[in-house]
């Protein structure tokens, strides 16, 4: 779960922010093209994602394996859901395709708040894009990126329908989440009382990332 929810975490950022830069840069006449573009896999379903990328990866009819193998990246067809630390990654970057352009749209609507004239005088300082960006868009974005973060991983702690009908926790428990070990305990081995626990922890950690957030916010402020 932690490997899950760090690397998921860390990888919708890094894809909200490119995605949300180049519809930043780009001229009016194609962001609404993009805009379109990024927003399409949140407007998908979790069951019709779950059974689009099982139809994609399949490893006898798959588009994925068929591409990769015509391309020569790889010798032979990939079982993607078969070794616990590839079907953990073949989820999250699923996860990540389906949910990124929620962080594309909130980091977009927080970088059209971000004075010019912060830049332009960057620029006379003769300061380069990667400072910029560390020293003026990031620091200004503090409060929307917490935000985004928790809820992030509060969202991230929920995620259940793609997994399971992915995986349903497998190979090996390997993409097993607090959410579907909730549901096999209560469903699957009948211990009720076991996953009622497990979800009062769950509720107490989330509770517990609320009361973060407030106490920075009265900082910050």
């Amino acid at each position: 779960m932690l490997i899950y929810t760090t690397v998921y975490t860390v990888g919708i950022f890094i894809v909200g922010f490119i995605t949300a830069l180049l519809l930043d840069k780009s001229t009016e006449r194609y962001r609404s093209i993009f805009r379109t573009f990024f927003i399409l896999p949140y407007a998908i379903p979790d069951v019709v994602t779950g059974m689009i990328w099982l139809w994609m990866l399949d490893y006898q009819f798959g588009i994925v394996n068929y591409l990769l193998t015509t391309l020569h990246i790889v010798k032979e067809p990939v079982l993607w859901f078969n070794n616990p630390m590839l079907a953990l990654m073949t989820i999250i970057s699923i996860e990540i395709w389906r949910l990124f352009p929620l962080h594309t749209l909130v980091i977009f609507a927080g970088l059209q708040d971000v004075p010019e004239e912060f830049y332009e005088a960057a620029d006379i300082d003769g300061a380069g894009g990667i400072s910029k960006f560390f020293k003026i868009t990031i620091p200004y974005l503090k409060q929307v990126l917490v935000i985004l973060l928790m809820l992030t991983i509060i969202w991230c702690f929920r995620r259940f329908t793609l997994i399971w009908l992915l995986t349903r926790g497998g190979p090996d428990r390997g993409t097993e989440t607090v959410v579907i070990q909730i549901y096999s305990y209560a469903f699957n081995f009948n211990k009720m009382g076991y996953a009622a626990a497990i979800g009062n922890i769950l509720l107490l950690i989330t509770i517990g990332i609320v009361i973060f957030y407030f106490i920075y916010s009265r900082k910050e402020t």
